[in-house]
C-alpha cells in the first residue's frame, strides 16, 4: 500500500462493469505509480463491488445508496480523499467511460510543478478514432451564452492553454482546492454542471484553469450523456432532453449554473440564447 499517495482518482460508478475495468486497466498501466484509486458505487445491480474486489483489491470503494448521481458519487470520494490525503496531494476527479494514456500521470505531474495553485483538465479524444480531439478546451463567453472551443492547432496540441472552465472528466485539483471552496454543488447541480460551476468557482478563489494537450485520455462517446437524449426526434424526445436529470441539456440545471456564475447585467440575454442554442442542437444533431 502506497503510504503517501501523490495523485487520487475519485471515480463514480452505477454499473457498466466492463467500462470501468477498462478504465481501471489503463490506470494500472500509468508510468507514474504513485496514486491510490477511490470508488463510490452508487448502488449498481452488475456486482461492480464484488468484481472490483477481487480484480482490483487495492482499490478503496465506498457505497453510495442510488441516489448520489454523479456529484454526490464525486463528492464522497473527496471527502474519503481529504481525510486521507497530504496537504500537497491531488485529486484526479474521472469517469469510468474514459481510458488513460499511459503517460497521463507524468504529463499532469510535469504540469502541477510547472504551474502551481492551478487546475489542469485533460485533452479527450475519441476512443476509437485517436486522432480527433473532441475537447481542446474552452472559454465562456457570456455575451452570446456559448463557450468556444479552443484553437488546439494554435498550440500544436501541445502543452498548457488557458481556458475558463473545465469538465469533470479527467481533471486535476490540488486538495487545498476542495478545502479552500468547498466540494461539488450537489444541491443545485446533481448531475451535470457541478464541475463547471466549481471551476468558475475555482477562477474567481484565484486559481488558474489549463488543458494540458500533453494528458491525454480517451473518451467511449457514445457512453457520454447527449448520445442517447438524441436519438428521438419528436415532441416527447425534445421535453425529455430538456428536463431529464441525466440530460445535459437540462433547462433548470443550466440556468441555475447561469444565476450562480453569469455577470448578473448579461443573466437575462444568456437565459435566452441559452434555451435558444440548446433546443436548435436537439434539431441539427444526427
Amino acid at each position: 500500500m502506497i503510504s503517501h499517495p501523490h495523485f487520487w482518482f475519485a471515480i463514480p460508478v452505477f454499473n457498466r462493469i466492463a467500462l470501468t475495468l477498462s478504465c481501471l486497466d489503463s490506470i494500472r498501466k500509468q508510468s507514474y505509480k504513485d496514486y491510490v484509486i477511490v470508488i463510490c458505487d452508487d448502488g449498481s445491480t452488475d456486482n461492480t463491488t464484488a468484481i472490483l474486489e477481487e480484480k482490483y483489491p487495492e482499490v478503496r470503494i465506498i457505497q453510495g445508496d442510488g441516489n448520489l448521481w454523479w456529484t454526490g458519487g464525486t463528492n464522497e470520494c473527496i471527502r474519503y480523499i481529504l481525510d486521507h490525503a497530504s496537504p500537497d496531494d491531488f485529486i484526479v476527479t474521472l469517469n469510468n467511460d474514459l481510458e488513460l494514456a499511459e503517460d497521463y500521470l507524468q504529463q499532469m505531474l510535469h504540469a502541477v510543478h510547472t504551474k502551481p495553485d492551478s487546475i489542469f483538465m485533460s485533452a479527450c479524444y475519441d476512443i476509437k478514432n485517436k486522432g480527433i480531439l473532441i475537447e481542446p478546451g474552452r472559454k465562456m463567453n457570456w455575451f452570446i451564452a456559448k463557450d468556444i472551443k479552443i484553437n488546439a492547432e494554435k498550440y500544436n496540441a501541445r502543452g498548457l492553454a488557458e481556458v475558463t472552465h473545465a469538465p469533470g472528466r479527467g481533471t486535476v485539483f490540488s486538495v487545498e482546492v476542495f478545502r479552500k471552496i468547498g466540494l461539488f454543488d450537489f444541491d443545485k447541480f446533481p448531475h451535470y454542471a457541478a464541475d463547471y460551476d466549481l471551476t468558475h468557482r475555482a477562477k474567481r478563489a484565484g486559481y488558474y484553469i489549463f488543458i494540458n494537450y500533453d494528458a491525454k485520455l480517451y473518451s467511449h462517446v457514445e457512453e457520454t450523456g447527449l448520445t442517447g437524449f438524441r436519438k428521438k426526434k419528436n415532441l416527447s424526445g425534445l421535453l425529455r432532453y430538456l428536463s431529464d436529470i441525466k440530460s445535459p441539456a437540462c433547462l433548470r440545471y443550466r440556468w441555475r449554473y447561469a444565476v450562480k456564475n453569469c455577470p448578473p447585467l448579461l443573466l437575462p440575454t444568456f437565459i435566452i440564447f441559452d434555451a435558444i442554442f440548446i433546443v436548435g442542437s436537439y434539431f441539427k444533431s444526427r
